[in-house]
């Protein structure tokens, strides 16, 4: 899968439409942006495209509902309303195939309408369109998306949390061991379903035992799930009652009440534009610019000034010539008559050319009034046409801010549904803590629950070896028993077999990456827990905890490259904010090594401060496209253009944005 391009049309910060366009001749997209000019918002676009209300950014932010979701993206700048993304990506099905998907959706109703249209082959496909989701599971599942796409900011949390449930869900898909998982539960609800119908012996009293043992566990089992149900309705009743009181607070100017200070700061400074402009017009007109009604006048006068002082020139030169003619006749003896005819001549001919002075300008007077009909004049009239229309954008500006606090709202209203909105997050808050700890405890009631099973089967088998099972519910629990061993010894060495190996690929993609690889030399998955345990060249286990912010991320880094190495999926890298948290050392290391090998496509989306010059330089043999996120402060807006950090402004040897 290779990204080709990405439109975003009014999506969040992005006013108008705005176009990311990739070659796919090299695996580097550099997108430069320093923080808050949407490069979190790119990697938003490109998951809400793909997985819609199933993207692991939405199903980890704080809207209640997805029609708040994509709501918060829509931007108003030009008032239509109407937001979409675009992508456009190829999949190589033996040949090469163009896909095409876009999500559309207005922002002027509560509750938006999304409307999804694919196109394959430059064709629409129905078909896809109503089974999408199905169909991008099939290339790159949801659940690993995270390993492709990622935040460089958030990645080090993960090496923090060593437990993440939602890592290893993703990790157990991505080794195929979730397969195995649905088959047991699969075997074991065939089981119960014949264990209704099979009368097993009474004479054993261990089987008996664990028996017993096992139904409790699946009773108490049962009891904490029902009580995360009741808990998770009473969050979802409160995220509704929630949902409205947000919109109810939309429509009574809650947003308008809470930005009112800001929007008076932007008309302030707005209406500072307008008094700094009108001051420069005012200056302008107290100059030469009034002067420009003269101008045709003006350059008449130049003219016969040009002619006079040419004149004034000649007279000047003739009667030098006269003086130094008398010298010559006194030195020599020559035809005084031929001399004097000479002179005549050039005094008649001065005479024919010669006009009576009007003006007298001195050299520096008709240089000035050159300069000012040849430059001045239409210098001034550009700058005041930019004054202009800089101080009618502001203008308009001002009109559109002074609309949006005019509006009438209820303070009173708006300040009573707010309380209630914050009450609500608050019980939403203690109820997730309590769905926490209910989860904290369903997994060790699975752990026991796990292992009276496993005993269960083992005394089973031993009765069953007693009694002769002849009908068809005997002969399905039997063989069910008997797949379910199978498939434990299986799937246990599957395990050990799968997570040995990814424990060395993130081995060898950490020492890759470290620069103390005499600190941790090999990495192991626990087949179990599949948690990470670092050891040195000693064998010692090194604890996490003791791993630098810089390193514990590098070892995040590590675990993603591993994990797509061994998905063998040929799949687009996105990373957000790449080199957060990372010293030089860990920087070049990843610049040097990472990015040019993570994927057939790496999209980074770096500030400036990131990657650097140096960096830059590195990267450049494996550059695609470049583009820089531009931001304009008066339309709180962002566009973008060709080049990484190409501003005008920006000093690429320093690295630094120039006052």
């Amino acid at each position: 899968m290779i990204i080709k391009r990405l439109i975003l049309h009014n999506f969040g910060i992005y006013a108008g439409t705005n176009v990311f366009e990739f070659t796919g001749k090299r695996p580097v997209v550099l997108v430069g942006g320093n923080n808050g000019r949407g490069k979190t918002t790119f990697l938003e676009a490109v998951l809400l495209a793909l997985y819609g209300s199933n993207s692991f950014l939405y199903r980890e932010s704080d809207y209640s509902t997805y029609q708040q979701y994509l709501k918060s993206f829509v931007n108003t700048s030009d008032s239509s309303f109407r937001t979409y993304i675009q992508l456009d990506f190829d999949l190589d099905e033996e040949v090469i195939v163009p896909y095409s998907i876009k999500r559309s959706w207005r922002g002027n109703s509560l509750r938006p309408g999304e409307t999804l249209s694919v196109m394959k082959n430059g064709k629409k496909e129905n078909f896809l369109e109503n089974n999408w989701l199905h169909f991008i599971e099939g290339i790159l599942p949801s659940g690993i998306a995270r390993f492709f796409f990622f935040d460089g900011e958030k990645i080090a949390e993960l090496a923090r949390n060593n437990s993440n449930q939602e890592v290893k869900d993703s990790i157990r898909t991505l080794l195929g061991l979730s397969v195995i998982d649905q088959m047991e539960k699969d075997f074991g609800r065939i089981m119960r379903s014949s264990a209704h119908s099979i009368e097993m012996s009474e004479q054993n009293n261990e089987y008996e035992n664990i028996k017993s043992t096992l139904e409790s566990a699946r009773k108490e089992l049962e009891v904490l799930e029902n009580r995360a149900q009741l808990i998770n309705e009473q969050i979802l009743s409160i995220q509704t009652e929630l949902q409205d009181e947000q919109n109810e607070f939309v429509r009574k100017g809650g947003d308008i009440s809470r930005t009112k200070e800001e929007k008076q700061s932007i008309i302030r400074a707005l209406d500072l534009q307008v008094r700094e402009k009108n001051i420069e017009l005012k200056n302008l007109a107290a100059g030469s610019l009034p002067l420009r009604i003269l101008k045709d006048d003006l350059a008449e006068i130049l003219k016969e000034a040009s002619v006079e002082t040419k004149c004034v020139i000649q007279a000047q030169t003739i009667s030098q010539i006269k003086e130094m003619a008398d010298e010559y006749k006194k030195s020599k003896r020559v035809s005084k008559d031929y001399i004097n005819d000479f002179l005549n001549f050039i005094e008649n001919k001065y005479t024919e050319d010669n006009k009576d002075p009007v003006y007298s300008f001195s050299k520096k007077t008709l240089e000035e009034l050159e300069f000012l009909v040849s430059t001045e004049l239409d210098s001034s009239k550009g700058l005041v046409e930019e004054l202009r229309y800089g101080r009618s954008k502001a203008l308009a500006a001002i009109d559109e801010n002074n609309r949006y606090l005019d509006a009438e709202i209820d303070e009173q209203a708006i300040e009573a549904i707010s309380e209630s909105i914050s009450e609500k997050k608050i019980k939403l808050g203690e109820f997730s803590g309590q769905i926490a700890e209910i989860d904290k405890a369903i997994d060790f009631k699975k752990f026991e629950l796990s292992k009276a099973v496993r005993e269960y089967q083992r005394v089973s088998r031993a009765v069953i070896k007693t009694k002769e099972w002849n009908d068809k519910q005997q002969r399905t629990y039997k063989y069910s028993l008997m797949s379910l061993e199978v498939l434990e010894r299986f799937k246990e060495k599957l395990q050990i077999r799968r997570t040995r190996n990814l424990g060395e690929i993130i081995t060898q993609c950490y020492l890759i990456l470290s620069n103390k690889k005499n600190l941790i030399s090999h990495i192991e998955v626990d087949p179990m827990t599949l948690d990470l345990t670092y050891r040195n060249s000693d064998g010692v286990q090194i604890p996490p905890e003791s791993l630098s912010a810089g390193e514990q991320q590098l070892m995040v880094i590590s675990l993603l490259w591993a994990l797509a190495k061994t998905s063998k999926r040929k799949l687009p890298v996105i990373v957000d904010t790449p080199l957060s948290r990372l010293d030089s050392s860990h920087r070049k290391a990843i610049v040097s090594n990472y990015y040019p090998a993570a994927s057939n496509q790496i999209i980074i989306l770096s500030t400036d401060t990131e990657i650097t010059s140096e960096y830059y330089e590195i990267l450049k043999p494996y550059i695609d496209e470049e583009y820089s996120l531009m931001y304009d402060e008066i339309l709180k807006a962002t566009t973008i253009q060709s080049g990484f950090f190409k501003e005008e402004n920006y000093d690429r040897s320093t690295d630094q944005i120039i006052d």
